[in-house]
């Protein structure tokens, strides 16, 4: 198994008309620790139909391709955790969109001070059909390696916990 990530981000400049049909999670996440390279990160994921999971990840690196660890952590575990977060929190819906047959795009559109910002993210398995990807027409500009929307970066502008 592999723990790396590849993906690549986009804004949106228009949103799917049929974007009510497809699965989405709301997401809070915050941060333990924040670096050049290095992020620690809780999150809690609800899905559409009201069951939740919770995650601590470890991302190393930046832009396309990234050293991603996960695991998975009961309620119990996350509110243990939950009072050492950064302050800020990240609040988002993300959506479900498959994409080409075997792409999924995940749309995130963010709440609180981040509102009306919109980002679809593609995960691809490997380097070669991440560099072959075509996005599609509802896309924007391309902002993977902007780190200025990166989560770890978004999250210092929401100013609420």
């Amino acid at each position: 198994m592999s723990n790396k990530e590849i993906e690549r981000r986009f804004l949106v400049k228009t949103l799917p008309p049929d974007l009510h049909k497809y699965r989405y999670k709301k997401i809070s996440q915050s941060y333990l620790h924040i670096s050049d390279n290095l992020e620690i990160r809780l999150r809690k994921e609800i899905s559409d139909y009201g069951s939740a999971s919770h995650y601590l990840t470890i991302k190393q690196g930046n832009g396309k391709i990234r050293q991603e660890y996960q695991t998975a952590l009961n309620t119990f575990q996350f509110d243990d955790l939950w009072p050492a977060i950064s302050g800020q929190t990240l609040q988002k819906i993300r959506y479900f969109i498959p994409h080409q047959d075997v792409l999924v795009v995940e749309l995130n559109c963010y709440s609180q001070a981040l509102n009306n910002l919109i980002i679809a993210e593609v995960e691809f398995k490997s380097e070669e059909a991440c560099d072959n990807f075509v996005p599609p027409s509802w896309f924007g500009e391309e902002v993977t390696d902007r780190p200025e929307y990166q989560n770890k970066h978004l999250i210092m502008q929401v100013g609420i916990k």
